[in-house]
């Protein structure tokens, strides 16, 4: 679910609670909010605890392949 986080829309939030068979819509909507310069809110990570070195794994590449040309990518995880 795409959200704008300010009334002008600058930011917008992309929701996903995770659970069963979201792994792999969490990957995709991340590499989207990366390209987008949107935030990506994972809800529920207790759910995907066996996953988490993935996003980790992921989130790294994301991490260290930035460079000023880029546009920032931002993400919220909320743990129970």
């Amino acid at each position: 679910m795409r959200r704008s986080l300010t009334d002008d829309a600058v930011y917008t939030c992309v929701k996903v609670a995770m659970g069963q068979g979201q792994a792999e819509v969490a990957m995709q909507l991340l590499q989207e909010c990366a390209t987008n310069g949107e935030w990506l809110c994972l809800k529920n990570l207790h759910l995907v605890t066996a996953w988490l070195p993935t996003l980790e794994k992921v989130g790294r590449q994301y991490l260290f392949s930035w460079d000023a040309d880029s546009t920032v990518m931002r993400m919220m995880v909320l743990i129970r």
